[in-house]
Order: C-alpha cells, then sequence, then structure tokens
C-alpha cells in the first residue's frame, strides 16, 4: 500500500497526481461487527483517526481493544482519513454522494468491501 499512499508526499511526487493520506478519503465498509483490524491497520498506516457514526462507536467500545478506542474519532469527521461505513454504501454511487460531503477536504476517495 505504501507504493500508491503515502504519509508526506515526495517531492519527485508532488503535482504528478499521485494519491497521498492528506487528500485521500479511505471508506471501509463493514457490518455491524468485524473487519476491525483491517480498519484499524489502514488508520495506522495513514497515521490517522477513525471516523464512524455514534451506532457503530458504540458497537466498537463495547469491544475489548484500546488501540482502536484511540483511533476513534466523533467530531469533526473531515479530520478522519478513514471512514467506516455500512458495507451497503460502498458501490460508485453511494461514494460520490458520500464524497460531496467532504469536497473541500479531500480529492479523492477510495472504497474497500473487505469480505471473508
Amino acid at each position: 500500500m505504501n507504493t500508491w499512499i503515502t504519509a508526506k508526499p515526495s517531492a519527485d511526487s508532488k503535482g504528478k497526481g499521485k494519491a497521498t493520506a492528506t487528500n485521500t478519503l479511505t471508506v471501509v465498509g463493514t457490518y455491524s461487527i468485524g473487519k476491525e483490524r483491517i480498519v484499524k491497520a489502514i488508520a495506522q498506516a495513514l497515521q490517522s483517526k477513525i471516523y464512524c457514526d455514534s451506532r457503530k462507536t458504540a458497537i466498537l467500545r463495547c469491544q475489548a481493544e484500546p488501540e482502536l478506542h484511540a483511533l476513534l474519532t466523533r467530531n469533526p469527521p473531515a479530520e478522519a482519513q478513514v471512514h467506516i461505513v455500512p458495507l451497503g454504501h460502498v458501490n460508485l454511487d453511494k461514494l460520490k454522494e458520500y464524497s460531496v460531503k467532504y469536497k473541500g477536504h479531500f480529492k479523492k476517495v477510495v472504497g474497500f468491501r473487505p469480505t471473508g
């Protein structure tokens, strides 16, 4: 993953249209439980907080995962580069709608539908 998303753009990648952690929103679809490890790993790799709605936050806080709890944030969503959404929201149409909310904060959106 570090070959196409980096925490800081290098001097030779500036202006070449490469995705960077600061301009790319990563959206991960999940069911009510599961896939927390992949979300945590993405956030740690991007050195980012994780945003999710209050319902999902309550579910995640029930788990004995202090590292995950430390990464969770509720306000403001635009400060987190990793967002958890319902699995059904990770499709082209819904991601376009979702990206409009954060147009001034992120230039690109990457969606993950982890399975298995």
